[in-house]
């Protein structure tokens, strides 16, 4: 599937892959950083806008949600993707056309995955000698970095807690070591509606401490949509952390 910021005939696509039947899909934290209502092709060749429900910059993945269900039986999984190596890298070869390719090597030998106009954050998909998907790359300070699809099936499972059976209405978005921080906030979601700004950085919920993506998928998975709950966050600027209640609703069926 393809991806853009600002249409796909305006922008040069990302990438985009559906590891699990539903609406979600995986891309990395590059392509869709600060963006909502990113357009996706799916694979029946229709344009749908997505939402953005999860960025993890400490993982470089990022989560979409779709309006229309996917069939995800088609993509086959290495069994060694878990164990790639960390790290790919992208060279040019000479040919008619600019070519890159993407380079990884790992305990079974080098994979190589090429494809014409590939841009950073793009997040070529990376194959096995079989043909079974490895990972995702995406561009690094040190160079293109591989995003395994064990990380991204991680990501998917932060998202889904996010998004059943209540929803909070907020873009979380997470650096190396670093606690959650609220990249934006839903237009008349819960979080809005109580207060929540973008740049605010959630300390805790309940009074119990949050610290990552995993901790706040656990904390609002634990309640339904009509509770309500005490998110204690800090604000930039502010003197001391202050505390909103929040009351968690269903996503709506549009977004």
């Amino acid at each position: 599937m393809l991806i853009a910021r600002g249409g796909l005939s305006s922008a040069s696509p990302a990438t985009a892959v559906a590891l699990t039947p539903g609406h979600f899909v995986v891309t990395t934290a590059l392509a869709v950083r600060g963006r909502q209502g990113l357009e996706v092709r799916l694979p029946n060749g229709q344009t749908v806008v997505s939402a953005v429900v999860l960025l993890d910059e400490a993982s470089g993945t990022a989560v979409l949600a779709v309006p229309d269900e996917i069939d995800a039986s088609v993509v086959q999984l290495s069994p060694e993707s878990g164990q790639a190596a960390a790290q790919a890298t992208g060279i040019v070869m000479t040919s008619s056309e600019p070519l890159s390719v993407n380079v990884v090597r790992d305990s079974t030998g080098v994979h190589l995955l090429y494809n014409r106009d590939v841009h950073p954050g793009e997040g070529a998909l990376v194959l096995d000698r079989q043909g079974r998907l490895l990972g995702m790359c995406t561009m690094a300070d040190t160079g293109a970095t591989l995003i395994t699809v064990a990380t991204m099936l991680d990501a998917l499972e932060a998202a889904a807690a996010l998004e059943a059976p209540a929803w909070i209405g907020i873009q979380p978005s997470t650096t190396p070591g670093t606690a959650v921080h609220v990249a934006s906030v839903i237009s008349d979601g819960p979080a809005a509606m109580a207060g929540v700004r973008a740049g605010d950085t959630i300390v805790a919920i309940n009074g119990i401490p949050i610290t990552n993506l995993d901790d706040l998928g656990q904390a609002v998975a634990a309640h339904s949509a009509g509770d309500s709950i005490a998110v204690t966050v800090a604000r930039p600027g502010g003197p001391h952390a202050i505390t909103i209640t929040i009351t968690l609703s269903k996503r709506p069926v549009s977004m």
